[in-house]
């Protein structure tokens, strides 16, 4: 089965599969046959990046999106 292109649909795909059947990124891609470089690469470029402790890829964020996350919550509320 190919992929998904979109970046938060293959963040959902990848995650799932890693929680239900691979216990690692390594595995999934080996036993896929699919470059994680590829995969890296398309989650870095929303905000996510592999946590092999976790097995699953999660958000890396900085004071910079909590600025504005909190910003925009306040001016929401």
């Amino acid at each position: 089965m190919p992929i998904p292109n979109d970046p938060m649909i293959l963040l959902s795909y990848i995650n799932t599969q890693l929680r239900d059947f691979y216990p690692s990124l390594e595995e999934f891609g080996k036993t896929n046959n699919i470059d994680i470089k590829i995969i890296k690469e398309k989650l870095s470029g929303i905000g996510y990046e592999y946590n092999s402790s976790m097995n699953r890829f999660v958000w890396i964020y900085c004071a910079a999106d909590l600025a504005v996350f909190w910003l925009v919550r306040v001016s929401f509320s």
